[in-house]
């Protein structure tokens, strides 16, 4: 970010540099429920991976899923591009992702089986943003 800081040069759409990271992240009330959710979209991404995309299982089957030594390695590959838990620890784990990346604005992304739950989400992290 910093070269491209460093090397913009305005233009008529835009007088000077912005950057937007895009972040995946699930915030619930507790701990527990946003890891539920997390686990869910990690079967969801390694099915992806493994050429077989679907719908965000639910939390109950990812639970239920007998998961490989093979899946478990590639959902944590993938679970450190993404803030999971309270709306407290993930505005605190988006700020640090943002600061790292010298973001001036966010875009999240929330990938849950339930809409409900997706907007719960989505609201708890603008109330932590709001606060």
């Amino acid at each position: 970010m910093a070269g491209y800081r460093e090397n913009f040069e305005p233009s008529a759409r835009l007088s000077e540099p912005r950057v937007i990271l895009g972040v995946a992240a699930i915030a619930s009330e507790t701990e527990e429920r946003a890891e539920a959710l997390a686990r869910a979209n990690d079967l969801a991404m390694v099915r992806l991976m493994q050429n077989r995309p679907g719908p965000v299982p639910t939390p109950e089957e990812a639970a239920a899923h007998d998961w490989t030594e093979q899946e478990v390695a590639l959902a944590a590959q993938r679970r450190r591009f993404m803030s999971v838990g309270t709306p407290d620890q993930v505005h605190d784990d988006l700020e640090r992702r943002r600061t790292y990346a010298d973001a001036d604005e966010l875009v999240i992304t929330t990938q849950v089986h339930d809409p409900a739950e997706r907007a719960l989400s989505y609201e708890l992290l603008a109330k932590a943003y709001a606060g």
